[in-house]
């Protein structure tokens, strides 16, 4: 007996997954052996996610039909308000026998997660760039969602997943994504901001001329920029 989960609408990013109100996750139940008597298996839900309060109410067990090597069940999210977070639906098959204890077999088992949105993140920490600098955006999700990010004139690939990026001012850009020819399902979406500084032009004023004594000097910056910092040469 095995048991083998898949994400809704194939979503197995960063971990297989299904999103509530969006295509169920597919639980497969599935025998090797003598296919010529039907086999009913028992089921048990645990994890952090409850049966019939985070997914539609599963039976505690099924039956694989005269001929079937397999059995598909079917985890719905159930969409919640406030969001929960991210939680965890074990599906385990038992073995019809108990040990001593009466505690139950486990034959096999695999996990499928709910999450409350798409998963969609942007690896990229905010940062600071040089004008005319590029920096490439490294997205993880799933490479079946559709893309689409805003602004879009300074991105490479408006539609693509990992991109690169040359703004000209301060952009903060995110990128949205959904599940292609699936409505009712909500989009999800991830932001980062690129600062985008201008290299300083440095004037120290006209020559000076003293005889030992202490001379004020002040270093005028073009753009000015309050981040910026200096250092001064000879520093005796």
């Amino acid at each position: 007996i095995t048991v083998k989960t898949f994400g809704g609408a194939g979503l197995e990013t960063p971990l297989t997954n299904t999103v509530r109100g969006c295509p169920p996750g597919v639980v497969r139940i599935g025998r090797t052996g003598n296919l010529n008597q039907p086999v009913t298996i028992p089921l048990s839900f645990t994890g952090t996610a409850v049966n019939g309060t985070d997914y539609q109410a599963l039976a505690n067990s099924v039956t694989i039909p005269v001929g079937d090597s397999v059995v598909s069940i079917y985890v719905q999210g159930i969409p919640v308000s406030p969001a929960t977070g991210p939680k965890s639906c074990i599906i385990s098959a038992l073995s019809p026998y108990t040990c001593g204890n009466g505690a139950p077999i486990v034959l096999s088992s695999d996990t499928i997660m709910i999450y409350d949105s798409m998963y969609v993140n942007i690896l990229n920490p905010h940062r600071v760039m040089c004008l005319g600098e590029r920096v490439f955006l490294d997205v993880e999700a799933d490479r079946t969602l559709a893309f689409t990010w805003t602004p879009s004139a300074t991105v490479s690939n408006p539609a693509g997943q990992d991109v690169t990026v040359t703004p000209t001012d301060p952009t903060s850009y995110t990128v949205s994504v959904q599940l292609p020819l699936i409505t009712g399902c909500p989009p999800s979406t991830d932001h980062v901001f690129i600062d985008v500084k201008q290299q300083p032009q440095v004037d120290l004023g006209i020559d000076k001329v003293t005889c030992g004594d202490a001379v004020q000097l002040y270093a005028a910056t073009t753009p000015f920029n309050p981040d910026e910092t200096f250092s001064w040469s000879p520093t005796t």
